[in-house]
């Protein structure tokens, strides 16, 4: 029991094109942290994260975002001159505090097997 619960809220499972109302910083990536999390995005079979991938650019002030879903947690995952954050996202997610505590460890190795819907 304990096992299969640990397994459901480890996963991740990202919504794309949703459209967030803003996204509040809550928590930025380190250089490394970014760099790994958008290698494990890469390695997603899913064709529905191409246009996030694309627009994580340092010469662009800020990416489209992806809504994330982990830990039982809803925030917002975008970059910022190329550098990713965690946002809050806005009314129906998580508050900065929650946020804050995400494992980014975790996180980064749940990305490139997320469920994309």
């Amino acid at each position: 029991m304990f096992k299969e619960i640990f397994l459901n809220e480890s996963k991740v499972t990202i919504y794309p094109n949703q459209g967030t109302s803003g996204s509040s910083l809550c928590k930025e990536l380190s250089k490394n942290e970014s760099d790994k999390a958008i290698k494990s995005l890469e390695k997603n079979p899913s064709n529905n994260l191409m246009d996030f991938l694309m627009s994580v650019d340092p010469d662009e002030r800020y990416s489209e975002p992806l809504v994330i879903e982990f830990e039982g947690k809803l925030f917002t995952l975008y970059a910022a001159n190329g550098q990713l954050r965690l946002g809050a996202g806005g009314s129906g997610f998580s508050t900065c505090d929650l946020v804050k505590n995400v494992n980014i460890n975790s996180l980064i190795k749940g990305l490139s097997t997320a469920i994309v819907k």
